[in-house]
């Protein structure tokens, strides 16, 4: 590549001297003009220059800049595909996990809540249990006491002596205001000859008779009274009273004298029914 001249050179140049040439002034004039312009322009040249080379550099630079930005564009896409699978995994197993929990605390609480049907119903049950056994009970009690009022009744009816007496053979005159029986002995003056009681004093025995007179067709009214049918045994007769480890015995009419003058406590419990 030639040289470039310059300004220096231009001012510095020469021109030989010939007969009917240019005026000298008017070429240094035209000359100086020249190297004025040529060197803005070499001035111009060269900043454009710098400026090219700066140019050049920030396109390297900004190529450089580019290549990295892709690179790191491109890691961060993968770190982004990454990312985005993981957090699909993550997200599956998250679901998978919360569905495995939803669907053992619903067996959880189906089974609970058979169990706690289980228990209302075995509840109703006792319930029900309980309300059927309460009333048996109070039946129970209810017929019980019952049953012992009407034993107890018929401890304290006078009417047992006259059966016994039926039974026995004895007579006696019986108050009408429960007092103790009269024996036969001691009520000559109350029974006439036909062996009645006597008109004037009918109205204090009225209610009980002498056993002699009582009607053979008398009969219990109810399953725990006595009937008046009942023979006389010739052997000992066992009475068996509520205790059944307690045993009491009645001799016959053939029993010695000592027996009979001892006093006997006799309970009817062989003619009354306690169940």
């Amino acid at each position: 590549m030639a040289m470039t001249i310059t300004p220096m050179e231009i001012h510095d140049k020469v021109f030989p001297i010939v007969k009917n040439g240019y005026s000298a002034e008017a070429v240094d004039e035209f000359l100086d003009q020249i190297i004025d312009d040529y060197a803005d322009v070499l001035d111009r040249n060269v900043d454009l220059k710098n400026e090219n080379y700066k140019l050049k550099k920030q396109i390297r630079d900004a190529s450089s800049d580019n290549t990295q930005i892709r690179q790191h564009m491109v890691e961060v896409q993968e770190q982004a595909r990454q990312i985005v699978n993981q957090a699909r995994v993550t997200a599956q197993q998250i679901i998978d996990d919360a569905k495995d929990k939803s669907d053992s605390m619903l067996a959880d609480t189906q089974k609970q809540l058979v169990q706690q049907q289980n228990m209302l119903e075995q509840y109703n049950t006792l319930m029900n249990d309980y309300e059927l056994l309460k009333t048996e009970v109070a039946n129970f009690i209810h017929d019980t006491k019952a049953k012992l009022n009407e034993q107890v009744k018929e401890l304290d009816d006078k009417d047992w002596q006259i059966y016994l007496d039926k039974h026995y053979g004895r007579t006696r005159l019986y108050p009408a205001d429960g007092s103790q029986p009269i024996k036969t002995d001691d009520s000559d003056n109350l029974i006439d000859e036909e062996g009645l009681i006597k008109p004037e004093d009918i109205d204090k025995y009225q209610e009980y008779i002498p056993a002699e007179n009582f009607d053979e067709d008398i009969d219990n009214n109810t399953d725990t009274e006595v009937n008046s049918d009942n023979e006389k045994e010739d052997t000992h007769k066992i009475l068996e009273g509520d205790n059944p480890t307690v045993v009491e015995t009645v001799e016959d009419e053939n029993s010695n004298s000592d027996s009979l003058s001892r006093p006997k406590i006799i309970f009817p419990d062989d003619y009354k029914d306690h169940n």
